[in-house]
């Protein structure tokens, strides 16, 4: 089979979307499928894998309209011309294809409460439009389908669950090295955008609460990418709470950085109160990571007994359950099993059986 992967849309760096890009190429190779990842003008770097072929499109991330106008008028003939048995865009809308195409279901954040009102309230409509004309939309795990199911009935029927594996670079010893930044070993670390539904304000907290009670604490590390100035916003909530010397925002990293950043960590923290998978904390554990998370449906789903979890609107049990896991690795090896029965090998299976079921081919 012949993959058309959407990679025109990593507008955003190294998101969420971007690594469940990676790794539908990585596990779409390892599963046979010949791969093709179309990439916007000036893009994002994007991991080198081998057996996949990058093709530059000139169609951009932003804005929609111009994105929306140039695949409608591009795409019919670039699957053509590249033969293509199937498309996968990582988010919908899905345009008209000459060919048979899938979406990834990331998570239904758009009808929980941290959505915005311009989100939240069209998102019903907007969803059933976007999503019409995909053939088969694939969930990132159960809790989303059992969302899906529950928000908009009847997409299930046309929804597979193939969850994100984890892709091999983050299994590996390489690169060595000290953390980046100037970073002592030892910090905690929080990874990912700061948006509401990742639950800083309680993390803050917590940090604040720990720094009471355990001489010597590490800084806390914040790292994610931050489109529309989130960033900004964490920095000055930081300042307010009397932390700036103690709490660090560094943005995004990728690549080797961002494994150097997860090995150097003495624990990771992941707050949320939403997710659809959760990949930041798997990726931790199989970089040897200690972690701590949320108890969400998404994380109990993924994490199972391997992860101590907590209350995420209790900062009194995540400040004491970070004094208690703090530079603890006794869990590594047990956490690095965990993620390896999640990566991109585990994930070409139900991927190849969902792209085979879309394309026609049974």
């Amino acid at each position: 089979m012949r993959i058309g992967l959407a990679g025109w849309i990593l507008g955003f760096g190294p998101s969420g979307v971007g690594r469940r890009l990676e790794a539908l190429a990585e596990a779409g190779v390892l599963g046979g499928a010949e791969i093709l990842l179309f990439t916007p003008p000036g893009g994002p770097p994007f991991p080198s894998l081998p057996g996949v072929e990058t093709i530059p499109v000139p169609i951009p991330h932003t804005p929609t309209w111009k994105r929306s106008f140039l695949e409608a008028r591009l795409l019919p003939s670039l699957v053509r011309r590249h033969g293509l048995d199937l498309l996968h865009l990582p988010t919908a809308p899905v345009p008209s294809l000459p060919i048979p195409a899938t979406t990834s279901i990331h998570g239904l954040q758009d009808f929980t409460p941290w959505a915005r009102p311009g989100r939240r309230l069209p998102a019903p409509l907007l969803w059933r439009w976007g999503l019409r004309k995909a053939r088969l939309l694939l969930a990132v795990s159960a809790s989303v389908l059992s969302e899906l199911r529950e928000r908009l009935p009847g997409l299930e029927k046309k929804t597979r669950v193939v969850p994100t594996g984890i892709p091999e670079r983050f299994f590996r010893e390489e690169p060595q090295g000290p953390p980046p930044f100037g970073l002592a070993p030892g910090y905690l670390l929080h990874l990912g955008r700061p948006l509401p539904h990742k639950n800083l304000d309680l993390l803050l907290s917590a940090y604040r609460i720990l720094l009471s009670r355990r001489p010597g604490v590490p800084p806390l590390v914040l790292a994610g990418v931050s489109p529309r100035g989130e960033g900004k916003l964490l920095e000055e909530k930081i300042s307010g709470m009397g932390l700036e010397k103690k709490a660090l925002w560094i943005g995004p990293v990728q690549g080797d950085t961002l494994l150097r950043l997860l090995r150097g960590a003495g624990l990771a923290i992941f707050p949320s109160l939403y997710e659809g998978q959760g990949l930041a904390p798997l990726e931790a554990l199989a970089a040897g990571t200690p972690v701590i998370a949320s108890d969400i449906p998404a994380h109990r789903e993924f994490l199972g007994e391997t992860v101590p979890l907590f209350d995420p609107r209790d900062p009194e049990a995540l400040a004491e359950l970070a004094r208690e896991s703090l530079g603890d690795r006794s869990g590594a090896d047990r956490g690095r099993e965990r993620a390896r029965s999640m990566d991109t090998r585990a994930m070409a299976g139900p991927l190849l059986d969902a792209w085979r079921e879309a394309a026609g081919g049974g």
